[in-house]
């Protein structure tokens, strides 16, 4: 942690050595270490139970997830707003970590010997964050955006994912993400699947269990989601497999399942996302 304004960490919920799906969350503004990280991995916790029931519903029980609560960047906060670099009304931190989470992601796929799918999930300021670090690397094969005030682009092509493999999740009305102040409204991004942010409705819930509206940037939000987006794999370019071979190392490094890391990185294939953090279902229909 020498050198960084405050704290960072990676925790993993499942094992990144053998997953298949690997999903990594990068959040937002105010988000820290001390205040926010149980929070941070209860979500990812709920992204890879969802996930796992997606996979067993279509017939794919023995496809494991993992998924990883990134906050491995130096995160804007509000005692930060007036610092140069470190202020959430610039994109100088999302830019740097942007660069950290690149490093992240090729990290974990340059440890295996397999190619997991890999997925970026970014909220706020962490899908700007999430924005400039895949235009760094062809390891993410799909990239989801919730409440982003931008992905540091204004051409979807440069966040180096197959066409209809980038969703977005936006509260209507929310006006952080309509600025588009980070490149553009995301939702606006020719070729974006839009996710809705209404609550999502499973027709079976545990006893005891009471749905509950949840928020994107201060919205409330307890209707059924409409809409989900299908999507099929598509193949990692030769010449990013060979950089990856290139860089594995001899002795791989093994995480145990949630085992708490330091950059070392995740993703996912289908994930069902509700409202703010993970309501509106995000599935594979078809198999790769």
């Amino acid at each position: 942690m020498s050198g960084h304004a405050r704290p960072r960490a990676a925790v993993a919920v499942g094992d990144l050595d053998t997953a298949h799906h690997v999903a990594v969350y990068t959040p937002g503004y105010r988000t820290n270490v001390a205040d926010s990280l149980v929070d941070s991995v209860r979500d990812v916790q709920a992204i890879q139970e969802v996930a796992g029931r997606e996979l067993s519903d279509a017939g794919r029980r023995g496809e494991p997830v993992a998924t990883v609560a990134w906050l491995g960047y130096d995160i804007p906060q509000e005692d930060t707003v007036l610092t140069s670099g470190h202020s959430v009304l610039g994109d100088g931190a999302a830019r740097a970590g942007g660069a950290e989470l690149a490093a992240f992601v090729d990290g974990v796929l340059a440890s295996r010997d397999d190619d997991p799918h890999m997925t970026a999930v970014g909220h706020s300021y962490g899908s700007t964050t999430t924005g400039y670090a895949v235009q760094q690397t062809g390891g993410v094969d799909d990239v989801v955006l919730l409440g982003s005030p931008g992905a540091g682009t204004g051409d979807i092509t440069d966040l180096r994912v197959a066409p209809g493999h980038v969703a977005v999740l936006e509260a209507r009305w929310d006006v952080i993400a309509d600025a588009g102040v980070y490149g553009t409204d995301p939702n606006q991004l020719d070729g974006a699947i839009n996710l809705s942010a209404r609550e999502e409705r499973r027709p079976m819930r545990p006893p005891g269990r009471v749905p509950r509206p949840q928020r994107v940037h201060g919205a409330e939000h307890d209707e059924p989601a409409q809409h989900r987006a299908h999507c099929r794999r598509a193949p990692r370019p030769a010449h990013h497999r060979r950089e990856l071979r290139d860089r594995r190392p001899s002795a791989q490094p093994s995480a145990g399942a949630d085992s708490v890391l330091t950059p070392d990185g995740c993703a996912l294939r289908r994930s069902a996302l509700r409202a703010q953090f993970f309501r509106s279902a995000h599935n594979c229909a078809h198999g790769p």
